[in-house]
């Protein structure tokens, strides 16, 4: 039984890609497996304890075991395994799945897959995993994970000619972050980031300051607008276009812009935080500050990059939908931006064989714990598995007509023949 069950250590992270198999075929063709499997997921992240594990596996999936991916067949073929061979044997599998989406958990690994990408002429921006933090503790650990990558990083070869970006979020930076307080927690977190902000301007690396739910947003332009002032573009902005004054904070950083004349990053994503958003404005009474209607958040988008490019901004698109993607290299996007795991195939097969810049949105860890990864996974595979997400509408079949249209697209671009 232990030699029937697929072993193969060598690029683990591509061993099912290489035979033809993807993953999230499994999720996307069946929720009830998906949600069994990313429930035993969590499970195994938990404990260490073998006959734990091996007890909710048999518990979980075997209620479903005829209609689980044939890697698992060998696992109900003979009996149950050995408590040490299963417990083994899934804290691997789930690996290697978490490898379809997480470029590594230490130095060494994450060097390798910039690599890997550089070779492919795509950059990176990397983001170690993490929302938010419940101590000043874990904040400072926050950022000191952060300067040991960029520290790091140069010892393995990885220098300025990479490009490397990294995103931080203020509310991992700050325990005690409070809107209420605003001057104080800008303050407390610029204080907490200078080290950062020293190793990039030494390295030749460069910040961007993600996007958080709209509490937040004005403690994200204020720390961005300080640090931009201080170290010029190394310090770049993200901005949500489904709010509904993104583009009022698009003529507020062209001001900046005009006033101190350094490139300015701006990456222009859809929004992450929409039902949440509309959840607490109806809580509190509140006018949803979130464009309710999907065309409307469309709409802006596009908008807010004609706006931006038109100001002077370095804007670059952070989405999937072909439609935006095209409408900002038709404008002049300075990069694509695209999420590990997801947007290889346009990179791969529209964008750089075009010469078009593709930069990949890359979450790493640094640690062995795969416990910390978990959380980014399950909402990989929430959003995924979706009637509205990327992979579920554009799958199979639709992601080659997706392909094609952006290929067509981009033939199409003004100076192309």
């Amino acid at each position: 039984m232990k030699y029937m069950i697929l072993r193969t250590r060598r690029n683990s992270m591509n061993v099912l890609e290489c035979m033809g198999v993807d993953p999230m075929d499994w999720f996307l063709g069946d929720k009830e497996v998906a949600s069994r499997l990313m429930q035993m997921t969590t499970i195994v992240s938990q404990t260490n304890d073998a006959g734990d594990i091996r007890d909710a596996f048999y518990e979980v999936l075997e209620p479903v075991h005829d209609r689980l991916p044939w890697t698992f067949a060998p696992l109900f073929a003979s009996g149950r395994l050995s408590s040490r061979m299963l417990a083994r044997e899934l804290h691997w599998g789930f690996r290697l799945f978490a490898g379809r989406f997480i470029g590594g958990n230490d130095l060494s690994s994450i060097s390798r897959t910039i690599r890997g990408y550089h070779k492919k002429k795509i950059k990176v921006n990397l983001d170690i995993l993490g929302d938010a933090v419940f101590s000043e503790t874990e904040a400072q650990k926050y950022v000191d994970d952060y300067c040991r990558l960029f520290s790091g990083l140069p010892k393995y070869g990885i220098d300025a000619s990479y490009d490397v970006s990294a995103s931080v979020k203020i509310s991992a930076a700050y325990s005690q972050i409070d809107p209420l307080s605003l001057e104080y927690s800008v303050d407390m977190i610029c204080d907490r980031l200078e080290p950062f902000f020293v190793l990039a301007q030494k390295t030749g690396f460069n910040i961007f300051f993600d996007a958080l739910e709209r509490d937040y947003r004005e403690i994200q332009l204020r720390v961005f607008e300080r640090y931009y002032k201080k170290y010029g573009a190394i310090a770049r902005c993200v901005l949500q276009s489904y709010t509904t004054d993104s583009l009022e904070i698009i003529h507020r950083l062209a001001r900046l812009h005009y006033r101190y004349g350094d490139e300015l990053w701006v990456r222009l994503v859809l929004g992450a935080y929409h039902s949440f958003e509309q959840y607490l404005a109806e809580l509190r009474g509140w006018h949803v500050p979130v464009w309710t209607v999907k065309e409307d958040t469309n709409r802006n988008f596009r908008a807010c990059f004609i706006e931006g490019i038109r100001q002077g901004l370095h804007m670059v698109s952070g989405t999937h939908n072909v439609d935006h993607i095209l409408h900002a290299l038709v404008h002049g996007s300075y990069e694509t931006q695209l999420i590990r795991g997801m947007g290889e195939p346009y990179a791969e097969q529209a964008l750089i064989p075009n010469g078009l810049p593709v930069r990949f949105y890359v979450p790493v860890l640094l640690t062995s714990s795969f416990a910390q990864g978990i959380g980014f996974l399950i909402r990989r595979v929430d959003d995924n598995t979706g009637s509205e997400s990327f992979l579920a509408r554009f799958h199979g079949k639709k992601m080659k007509n997706a392909i094609d249209i952006l290929q067509k697209g981009i033939q199409a671009l003004p100076g192309r023949e």
